[in-house]
This record gives structure tokens, C-alpha cells and sequence, in this order.
């Protein structure tokens, strides 16, 4: 509404919402968009403490916990929704905070008072996650005025609940499916991609209506597709699903790029109104594999690329260092060729742990290796340190035997390690050094090559302990100790 004053020039005017104090036609809705949309609604606060307000960040309707009292508060319709007899209903998003259990109930009847009103729900012990919804059809026996009400009875020192998006009409709720593609599942980077390689899927339905069967399709680089039926997916119900058939990713040095779409077939109730969630694009690449040393200098953003993070690792120009974000995804590398029966060495300039407020937070960081493509909780651990903390980056290094030849990657796991560079090479025989006997020399022993006549058979962080390779009259002479520079 716009209003001029007596005295007002033209351009100086007062707006104002302006809502019609009486009963409401339905549908009501309110998505809690503006602080004004509040309102719409009384508050009960019986304790007079913390209770039902409007979050402008969330744009929703929240009620936060207390350190002393249980909730105990109603969010009440300020103005009652006419209806007829019949079939009528009410409908609204809610969630918790965090992992505390939340408990809220649902009441409807004549009387703005909700000691008059009648329960039509309860959601107890629910807690965040997903994407809940709550959904009541009633059946109206006599025309009238009828107020709605929130009421929230979760315990002392939990954390939140919040509402959003109610809707109370009369007839059957108009629920439609809503399905949304959340991630397309593709083999990760590497060497050796397949040519039977699977495609998987990553898909919910948000809405509020059962999806009884829909379709999906892919193509690979925008040429070859698949398509493929599945069957039931009910509401705020979320599934990993996998094509029958396989992509060919198998070509070395190529980046592929899946493309996939989907729609709903059949549905429990109305069709799917929103489809700009339907489609989704999963990258991967068939590297070839690099030959050693395998270096990377961090503040050089040309050499990160040879490793894969899916932007989870950054520059920390504070610290100088590579680093992971707060999601803690491991940080991949490209395959490099290892030989059976040799000696590497994984070597990196790095600083563990960091600062929150002037205190020290260790860090624990683990490295793996593996053959790429394969199962990467399966692969062999190299270096590990648990609880360690340093103000600058040191140097360290770590040695491994290869018992199979292939095309390897790494895989390092941490919270706060920052890294300047890191070096895999091979450990030459002339990077070798004697340091202790288990048997004296035998007689007669002569040297062929230093250090060709030893062979390698166990390998820790910093030793290897080897055979001889001379065969003599006894057999295997054993338990040489070599340390490694």
C-alpha cells in the first residue's frame, strides 16, 4: 500500500504490507521468504525464552535450543483457514540443526488456543539430513475457520529445528515426483581405464510424490548413449544405480565426459514439474602414465595438474603449501611405471599440523600406493605419522620394494598437511650404503660389483634388509643390512 502525507513531496511515499485480518481463502501459503511473512503467525512462549523466529539466512522459521528448559513453544496461525467439508490438507519442509534429536508436533482445530486443538502429527527424535517433509490429508466433517499450529517439545541442549515451505489446501495435496541427479559415479583418473568401465548414477527423489519408474540415459563425449528403465524410488528416498551396460574409456591420454539425463516415467500422483535437476556431467581421464623421477613443485599450478583432488586442494599462500579444504579428499597421482624387484623413494618437502587461536593441531597423515584402477582402500600403505606438529616445513622421505610390475598412483590422506613438493624416484645401487653384518664375510668372499652382489628382500622406512647373491658351498648366506641414503 502506498500512502502520501499531507506534507509530502512527490517523491516521498511510506510502503507498507497489508494483510486482511479475517479468515483466508486456500490455499495458504508461506514460504517464510520475508521477516514480514512472520506476520502471519502468533507465538506462544510459555517459558519466555528462546523461541519460534525468522532466519534470514535460511529464509525459513526456526526455533533454537535452550540451556535450561526443554522447548515448549507453538507457532500459531494468526488468521484461521476457511474450509469446506471434504478432504483438505497441510504440507511443509522441516529438519534439525545437527545429529541432536528434535521432537515437533502438529495441531489443528477451531480455537486459536492449542490446549482446543487436536494432534494430526508428530515427528520425534528426527535429526539433519535429508530432505523431510511433512504431509497430512484431513478429512473436514464441517465447514468452519481452522487454525494450525507448530509445536515444538524437543529436550534441553539440543540444537535447532527449522520449517519452511507450508501449504494448506483443500483436496487431495497435489504431491509431484521430483527427481534430481546428485552425482554421476565414474572410475576415478588414472591409468588403465576400461573398456567395460561402469556408470553409475547418484539419484533422489525430492519430491513429495513416489516415483513408480523412470529413465536414464548417458552418452559418452556426446556420441555414444545408453539408455535403461528402473523401477521404484520413493520420496526422500536417495539410491546409487548402475547401467547394464558398460563405457569404453580405454584409449589412453583421452578425457572423457559423461553425460547423463533423466526423467520420470510413472509417478503415484502428478507429473514431474521440475526438471532443471534431471541432468548431470561426470569427467574422468585415461592418463598415460608418467615416466620418473615423478616430481611436482606445489606453487607451480601448471605441475598440480598431476594430481587429482576434484578441487579439493588449493595454495595456501599464509602457509605456502598445498593443502586439502574442509572436505579432507584424499589427493591422487597420476600413475607413474614402477618395476618388480626395485627400490623407490617417496621424498616430500612438507609442514604438519597447523594453528586454530594460538593453538597447535597435530596432524595425521597417511600415504598409500597401488596398481591405478584398482580399489584404493586396498592399497598398500608407505608412510604414516600420527600426532605430529612443526612451525616449518622439514624434509622427509620414505622407501618401498615394488613386487609387481604396473602402473602405480599414490594417495595421500591428511587434515593439515601442507606440501611444497614431492619427488618419487628410483634407489639407485650407487645410493646404497653398508651399515651392519649379521654373518661375518666368508672366506674367499670377492667382490663382482659393489653393490650388485646383494639382492633386496625386506624393505622398512629406512632399511632393506638384502641377500647375497652369491651362491656358495652353504647356499644363501642371509641378513645383510642396508640403510638407504
Amino acid at each position: 500500500m502506498e500512502k502520501d502525507w499531507p506534507f509530502a513531496s512527490e517523491n516521498d511515499t511510506m510502503r507498507t504490507v497489508v494483510f486482511h485480518e479475517g479468515p483466508i481463502q486456500p490455499p495458504f501459503i508461506c514460504n517464510f521468504d520475508m521477516e514480514s511473512d512472520m506476520d502471519l503467525w502468533n507465538i506462544l512462549n510459555p517459558d519466555n525464552d528462546v523461541t519460534w523466529q525468522w532466519n534470514e539466512v535460511g529464509s525459513n522459521v526456526e526455533i533454537l535450543y535452550d540451556f535450561n528448559n526443554p522447548l515448549n513453544d507453538y507457532l500459531v496461525t494468526k488468521y484461521p483457514v476457511h474450509l469446506k467439508p471434504g478432504t483438505a490438507y497441510i504440507v511443509f519442509d522441516y529438519n534439525a540443526y545437527a545429529t541432536y534429536p528434535e521432537s515437533m508436533a502438529v495441531l489443528y482445530g477451531q480455537s486459536a488456543e492449542p490446549v482446543e486443538m487436536a494432534e494430526i502429527g508428530r515427528m520425534e527424535g528426527f535429526v539433519a539430513g535429508g530432505n523431510p517433509y511433512f504431509l497430512k490429508e484431513l478429512e473436514i466433517e464441517e465447514e468452519g475457520d481452522y487454525y494450525f499450529a507448530l509445536y515444538a517439545f524437543s529436550e534441553a541442549l539440543m540444537y535447532g529445528i527449522y520449517v519452511d515451505n507450508l501449504e494448506i489446501g483443500e483436496g487431495r495435496y497435489p504431491a509431484h515426483p521430483d527427481l534430481e541427479l546428485l552425482e554421476v559415479v565414474l572410475p576415478g583418473s588414472g591409468c588403465d581405464l576400461s573398456a567395460e568401465s561402469p556408470v553409475q548414477i547418484h539419484v533422489a527423489n525430492r519430491g513429495r510424490a513416489d516415483i513408480l519408474s523412470y529413465e536414464m540415459s548417458y552418452s559418452v563425449n556426446g556420441e555414444k548413449s545408453s539408455r535403461q528403465t528402473f523401477g521404484l524410488l520413493k520420496t526422500g528416498k536417495d539410491t546409487v544405480i548402475t547401467f547394464a551396460e558398460a563405457a569404453d574409456l580405454s584409449v589412453a591420454g583421452t578425457s572423457y565426459e559423461v553425460s547423463v539425463t533423466g526423467f520420470v516415467l510413472e509417478s503415484s500422483s502428478e507429473e514431474e514439474v521440475v526438471l532443471d535437476n534431471n541432468r548431470g556431467v561426470g569427467i574422468t581421464t585415461n592418463y598415460e602414465p608418467l615416466p620418473l623421477p615423478y616430481v611436482t613443485d606445489f606453487s607451480d599450478t601448471a605441475q598440480t595438474g598431476n594430481w587429482i583432488s576434484e578441487n579439493h586442494w588449493y595454495w595456501d599462500p599464509t602457509w605456502g603449501g598445498y593443502v586439502s579444504d574442509a572436505s579432507h579428499a584424499p589427493l591422487v597421482s597420476r600413475c607413474v611405471v614402477l618395476e618388480e624387484g626395485e627400490t623407490y623413494r617417496f621424498a616430500m618437502e612438507y609442514k604438519p599440523g597447523a594453528t586454530l587461536w594460538g593453538m597447535p593441531l597435530p596432524e595425521t597423515f597417511t600415504i598409500r600406493m597401488g596398481l591405478s584402477g584398482t580399489d584404493r582402500s586396498e592399497w598398500h600403505i608407505i608412510w604414516t605419522d600420527t600426532g605430529v606438529y612443526e612451525t616449518e616445513f622439514i624434509s622427509g622421505d620414505t622407501t618401498f620394494l615394488c613386487e609387481q610390475a604396473g602402473n602405480y598412483a599414490f594417495e595421500i590422506s591428511s587434515t593439515n598437511l601442507f606440501i611444497k613438493n614431492i619427488k618419487v624416484e628410483e634407489v639407485l645401487d650407487y645410493d646404497l650404503s653398508l651399515t651392519s653384518f649379521s654373518l661375518p664375510w666368508p672366506t674367499g668372499c670377492r667382490l663382482i660389483r659393489w653393490p650388485g652382489f646383494i639382492r633386496r628382500e625386506r624393505v622398512s622406512k629406512t632399511e632393506v634388509v638384502c641377500r647375497w647373491k652369491q651362491r656358495w658351498k652353504s647356499g644363501m648366506i642371509p641378513c645383510v643390512l642396508v640403510r638407504i641414503r
